[in-house]
């Protein structure tokens, strides 16, 4: 079994992308891939220590379907012990107004189970008028805007991995 569970959701396959993008920075058996919506169960999620978490933000600061319905099903679950590092997709500039507001749902919900999150992000070089995932003056994950900054992805996965890895035992 791989040392660190990756689960994600996605609508477009663009969180799969990213996702993909950080597994490569690890060694080949490190991480394991799961996506929520086909083989991130609640057992397989509970099966980590280690996890690393990412969705997009849909439309009006939503929960993508897939990610939803998981956190129904981890509803109750003791993440004590587990230490989580948020990704998540957004566009600033479309939804500028509420870039990544549905990781500080994601963010909440794990906090409250009792995981230690890790993986803030600078907001620096984003252009966004407000955020739920902004605390501190720092995003609660890794912020990646595909629609308008794709050309910063690989740059900015790098960066937050090389931040994490040693939190993630890697």
């Amino acid at each position: 079994m791989a040392q660190v569970g990756l689960f994600f959701g996605t609508d477009t396959g663009n969180t799969r992308k990213i996702a993909k993008m950080i597994k490569k920075q690890f060694a080949d058996d490190a991480i394991e891939l799961m996506n929520v919506s086909k083989e991130g169960s609640k057992e397989a999620f509970m099966g980590y220590d280690k996890i690393i978490f990412g969705m997009p933000t849909l439309g009006d600061g939503e929960l993508e379907n897939s990610v939803r319905d998981f956190l129904k099903e981890l509803k109750g679950a003791d993440l004590s012990g587990k230490t989580i590092a948020l990704y998540g997709l957004g566009d600033q500039e479309g939804y500028g107004h509420e870039f990544l507001d549905g990781m500080a749902i994601v963010y909440e919900k794990f906090s409250a189970m009792g995981a230690t999150l890790i993986g803030r992000w600078p907001t620096e070089g984003y252009e966004f008028e407000a955020s739920k995932a902004v605390e501190d003056d720092e995003f609660i994950c890794l912020a990646i805007d595909n629609d308008n900054q794709a050309d910063m992805n690989k740059e900015r996965v790098e960066a937050w991995v090389e931040q994490i890895r040693g939190d993630l035992g890697l």
